[in-house]
């Protein structure tokens, strides 16, 4: 052993041996590195492809929203000129004045009706000039 030891060609077998060994350790270093840049990689594309597919719901449903706006426009351009041109607060009165008009009325109607059954109950004899006795009432 000690006539090898210092012969040159074992040291430079030596040397190359641990050039080797830091080679495979680098390259085995850089694949790990790869391998993260790779996960990395597809993290960030299907994280982009959500971002996408969000993006397409969103769209679809803002589509969507406008389609209603739409409809409404065209549903409000149905009521009368002099509706369309009245404000909120006036619209919320006039409703509310119709609202009691309608009170008033099935009130008024439901009186009627009373009345009417009032006179149902109500019947009376007449005796005509040539004698004969008529009952007299209202007919349901």
């Amino acid at each position: 052993r000690g006539k090898l030891s210092n012969h040159p060609l074992t040291d430079d077998t030596l040397a190359a041996r641990g050039k080797l060994s830091n080679h495979l350790l680098t390259d085995n270093v850089n694949n790990e590195a790869t391998k993260e840049l790779i996960f990395s990689v597809d993290s960030a594309t299907a994280k982009l492809d959500e971002i996408k597919r969000t993006k397409a719901k969103l769209a679809a449903e803002i589509s969507a929203m406008k389609q209603r706006i739409e409809q409404m426009k065209s549903r409000s351009n149905e009521f009368q000129e002099e509706l369309r041109a009245m404000d909120y607060k006036t619209l919320e009165k006039e409703q509310k004045a119709l609202l009691a008009d309608i009170v008033g009325e099935t009130e008024f109607q439901q009186s009627l009706q009373n009345q009417i059954e009032k006179l149902k109950g109500i019947s009376q004899l007449v005796k005509c000039a040539c004698g004969q006795e008529y009952k007299i009432e209202l007919d349901g």
